[in-house]
């Protein structure tokens, strides 16, 4: 991260939402929720940072991590389809957007065999109300 998370907050709240934006920090938050879950004063920092790469997005803002912007839409794609992350389809997405097609193969035996790859996906039960979701917030 070229900034550390709180400052990317800091910015924000003092104005400076350029430099917030073109900051590559919101791009390499995993979204893990472990922040959020630990801050004392219960502020949802996952959140913050899904709404800044949001804001940027809508915005234009040039992002440097091009990579990055491609796996947030494969990332978004299998939410659309799925509901929740599945990891097999977010990973064939986006090794075909970025046709980096084997770099890192040699894990993936690995966390199969540990059981962190599902080959199928776990869809849930409301998927139309996802997509709905999706629907209502792209404007379309």
């Amino acid at each position: 991260m070229d900034i550390a998370p709180n400052k990317v907050v800091r910015l924000i709240q003092l104005g400076f939402y350029e430099d917030a934006l073109k900051s590559d920090t919101p791009w390499l938050c995993a979204g893990c929720l472990t922040c959020s879950t630990r801050c004392p004063k219960e502020f949802d920092l996952a959140k913050f940072m899904d709404a800044v790469r949001e804001i940027a997005l809508e915005k234009g803002v040039e992002i440097s991590q091009k990579n990055i912007i491609k796996f947030h839409n494969a990332f978004l794609d299998q939410i659309k389809s799925h509901g929740r992350s599945y990891e097999v389809g977010l990973v064939a997405e986006y090794k075909m957007k970025t046709m980096d097609l084997f770099q890192d193969v040699d894990s993936a035996p690995g966390m199969f065999f540990k059981g962190k790859l599902g080959l199928l996906p776990h869809n849930i039960k409301d998927r139309k109300g996802v997509k709905s979701i999706f629907k209502k917030t792209s404007g379309k």
